[in-house]
């Protein structure tokens, strides 16, 4: 049985228009440390206001294995480092990864962003009407070099969620060039998933996904090199479809390789 068909881009573009961003954008804050405090940059209505908080950092690893949000960017920045033979070389590079909670209050909480600047070096946080979107920054290699080891080190002590464990035992590595120009929808047998029961934690990646669903339609992921063999051999595809129906790849057109994975909400 032929489980990836591929489907017209554009008709795919006017269906999931991934770029379309509602203008709703209440305000608007940038984050970062310096002498140990929280050095915050307010923009509403065209005004800035800067204000300092106390830095109170935490557990760099305890942070990575407890948040799953924080966790999942972190694999995408694992990924690509992975593919990164001469790190030093890309010290000046500014590596940005998206994050998005539910906005109560537009406010971040003081937990949420202690931790968040415990991993990342600058937050620049957008508040919109339901969600909060953060682009998160790596941009000093020190703090590079120091993240990619202690994800290595938690993937090695297999203290990350078994999603990701799975997608990093089967992903490829190398660098990292966008060749895709055609879109796969991901069809596999659906009897075949009704004997696939998946774990507690392996639920808190599905539930990560449906939260992410919720606020923004889509979910997106690196999913690097893979040939048709390897998606039909998956078994994280298979637990993935088992909660998911809209499942796609970008790729290159012909032969098939995976480039992204792309999950959508269902039509209601």
């Amino acid at each position: 049985m032929k489980i990836l068909s591929k489907i017209d881009r554009q008709e795919f573009n006017d269906q999931y228009d991934v770029a379309a961003m509602n203008q709703d954008t209440i305000k608007q804050e940038v984050h970062s440390v310096k002498d140990n405090k929280i050095v915050t940059r307010t923009i509403v209505d065209g005004d800035i206001v800067f204000t300092e908080s106390v830095f109170e950092p935490k557990v760099s690893a305890d942070v990575i294995v407890e948040n799953i949000n924080i966790q999942f960017s972190l694999y995408q920045f694992y990924v690509f480092y992975s593919g990164v033979e001469i790190k030093e070389a890309h010290k000046r590079e500014k590596l940005v990864y998206e994050l998005r909670y539910l906005n109560e209050g537009s406010k971040l909480s003081n937990e949420l962003l202690s931790s968040l600047l415990s991993v990342f070096d600058s937050l620049n946080v957008v508040y919109k009407k339901n969600a909060m979107i953060i682009a998160a920054t790596l941009s000093d290699i020190d703090t590079k070099i120091k993240i990619y080891n202690l994800y290595k080190e938690l993937y090695e002590k297999s203290l990350l969620n078994p999603f990701i464990v799975a997608f990093i035992k089967e992903m490829k590595v190398g660098k990292k060039e966008s060749r895709g120009s055609a879109v796969f929808q991901y069809e596999p047998c659906y009897d075949d998933l009704r004997q696939i029961v998946l774990g507690q934690k392996e639920m808190i990646f599905i539930d990560y996904i449906e939260q992410q669903l919720n606020l923004s339609d889509h979910f997106m992921s690196y999913c690097y090199g893979w040939n048709e063999d390897d998606v039909a051999a998956s078994v994280v595809l298979k637990k993935l479809a088992k909660h998911f129906k809209r499942i796609f790849f970008t790729s290159m057109p012909d032969p098939f390789s995976s480039e992204l994975l792309m999950i959508f909400a269902e039509r209601k």
